[in-house]
């Protein structure tokens, strides 16, 4: 008799354990309010994240120009002043351009290496195309630095500050069917504005800025030049050598 008491008040706790927690369950109602609650969290930091990321690439991308610029003092520094071109000819008649050139001098400084080219360091996190020595996505400027004859010196930078020396390259591989590392008009078509609607831009004397189009295609008196050269022919003087 005693077990049997015993069994039944086993069996009588155990089932209103079960009530109890029956009874802490969300109703449907309850869960589908947390389920839109946490909806609309998500669509509000969403957007937020969104920009954090695109702050985040943005400030890369201003990172590897930096770093291109120096590689520009480095070429200036090794060959008398001179300031690189877009392409040069070594013997006998190989093309070398100048992302490699940088590439070799900014990793030959920096850890005793010599890559042919460093394409980390000249890939635009906000662009998905690959880039290579031909198809760069910092392009130079083809109107202070020259394609593939003649060349200007440091001497003939009169405004650092002003001078453009590269830019978000819009002509690159697939869509450009060869890709062209140099910029020499201030449009769309060269240019390309991935940065919300503004290009990055590293000048002579090694600051990056962010500029839209508007600045780029205005000569210095503020008028729009008709010839889509606008500031990529500031700061500057004379002709190559």
């Amino acid at each position: 008799m005693k077990n049997k008491t015993s069994s039944n008040s086993y069996f009588i706790s155990h089932i209103s354990y079960l009530k109890r927690k029956a009874g802490c369950r969300f109703t449907l109602i309850e869960l589908l309010v947390v389920i839109a609650i946490i909806a609309i969290l998500a669509a509000m930091l969403l957007p937020a994240l969104s920009k954090a990321r695109e702050r985040a690439k943005a400030v890369q991308c201003r990172g590897n120009l930096k770093q291109i610029g120096l590689g520009h003092g480095f070429y200036q520094e090794d060959y008398k002043e001179w300031i690189v071109r877009t392409k040069v000819y070594s013997v006998p008649q190989n093309v070398i351009y100048y992302a490699d050139i940088l590439s070799y001098l900014i990793s030959k400084r920096e850890n005793g290496n010599d890559p042919f080219m460093n394409a980390k360091l000249f890939s635009c996190p906000c662009e998905t195309r690959v880039a290579d020595h031909l198809s760069c996505h910092y392009g130079l400027n083809q109107r202070l630095c020259g394609y593939d004859a003649g060349q200007r010196k440091v001497m003939q930078v009169i405004r650092p500050s002003q001078a453009i020396l590269n830019l978000d390259n819009a002509r690159l591989k697939p869509d450009d069917s060869s890709g062209n590392p140099s910029i020499d008009y201030a449009i769309a078509s060269r240019i390309s504005f991935r940065h919300n609607s503004a290009t990055h831009v590293l000048f002579f004397d090694g600051h990056v800025d962010s500029k839209k189009q508007d600045y780029l295609i205005r000569k210095e008196n503020g008028t729009v030049d008709a010839g889509k050269r606008g500031q990529l022919d500031v700061g500057f003087t004379g002709t190559p050598y």
